[in-house]
């Protein structure tokens, strides 16, 4: 099963794939949410939206992969924090910070992963950033996201968009 979005953002195309390795079909919907993050005083971003990936099966899914690619020569550097998976790409004229839940965010959210405290799950390249899972049991449903914020390089005030991707799971399913 494969399930792509496509966003345009002011650095490029942002390409995203859902796949899972399933016995059987598996249901999954991409929900697309237009963001107002809470920054800190003094920050602020152009742009700020979130793609919701939600996955159900009634079969183990032995591997599920969420990838986004970054159609854009620019600049990368991964930039993780506390219960945060992040990424950032650079122009001259522009910042893209992509960001989602890291291991333990996960692991608090939905025990029944089987993670391990501090496991890397994310892989960083010039142009990508992947989320791994594996063996998701039977009639769970799972929930992931990639936020993504915009701003002007060098940003008006620093780490700003940064800032913007660093929204818990909770908060978007409420948005």
């Amino acid at each position: 099963m494969i399930e792509r979005a496509i966003l345009e953002s002011f650095i490029g195309t942002l390409a995203f794939t859902l796949s899972c390795s399933s016995v059987v079909p598996v249901d999954a919907n991409i929900r697309e949410i237009s963001l107002s993050p809470r920054l800190p005083p003094g920050k602020s971003v152009l742009r700020c939206r979130a793609l919701v990936f939600t996955i159900h099966s009634s079969q183990l899914i032995e591997s599920l992969r969420l990838q986004l690619r970054c159609e854009s020569q620019s600049q990368r550097t991964p930039c993780p924090g506390e219960c945060l998976e992040a990424q950032e790409w650079e122009t001259r004229s522009h910042i893209l910070v992509v960001g989602t839940e890291d291991s333990e965010a996960l692991m608090g959210r939905m025990p029944f992963l089987d993670l391990q405290a501090f496991e890397d799950l994310v892989e960083y390249r010039d142009d990508s950033m992947t989320l791994h899972l594996r063996r998701i049991p039977a009639g769970r449903t799972v929930s992931l996201h990639f936020i993504i914020a915009e701003n002007r390089s060098p940003e008006p005030s620093s780490a700003s968009a940064w800032f913007a991707v660093d929204i818990p799971h909770r908060v978007l399913l409420n948005a």
